[in-house]
């Protein structure tokens, strides 16, 4: 791909994203003080070739943009719901955050699953993954405890930062 075409389509992904998290953020996340880390993402299904029969057969790509610092290591599930006695449509997916906050991923279903349109995609951040780098869990601390904004939340492991949206067609 030639270099200007990659910049216009990194361009285009930027101000999506942008614009996404704009849109779905409240306000008063948006006025978010100095420190506070976002995830944005849009999730579409894409078509690829598999030996299922007749049945038509969906990957999930992935897109975003965050302010967590490069080497980051992100988590991708896609749900059929979130909260108890949900089904879990692909394998563990990570991703890693690239050096101006972007990720991709595509997410195969697992053995027995379709995926489609309205499932719930869910892209989390986690410091107390071995696999996160040391410089990313010196920033946040070893539980996240310097992890901040709309998008944090707590469990018995420590603090993760969540973000979710709905697979688009």
């Amino acid at each position: 791909m030639m270099p200007s075409k990659l910049a216009s389509r990194f361009s285009l992904l930027a101000l999506t994203t942008g614009l996404l998290l704009a849109l779905t953020t409240p306000a008063s996340a948006q006025e978010s003080k100095p420190g506070t880390t976002h995830i944005a993402f849009s999730a579409k299904l894409v078509p690829y070739i598999a030996n299922y029969g007749d049945k038509p057969t969906f990957t999930v790509a992935v897109n975003g943009v965050t302010n967590l610092p490069k080497g980051s290591v992100l988590f991708i599930y896609i749900y059929d719901y979130i909260g108890q006695g949900s089904s879990v449509f692909n394998e563990e997916k990570t991703t890693t955050v690239g050096p101006t906050g972007e990720f991709i991923a595509t997410i195969k279903p697992k053995s027995g699953s379709l995926m489609r349109a309205n499932l719930q995609c869910d892209v989390t951040f986690f410091l107390n993954w071995p696999g996160q780098p040391a410089s990313v869990v010196r920033k946040y601390g070893k539980r996240g405890e310097n992890l901040s904004g709309p998008q944090t939340f707590k469990n018995s492991g420590g603090n993760y930062l969540e973000a979710v949206t709905v697979v688009a067609p």
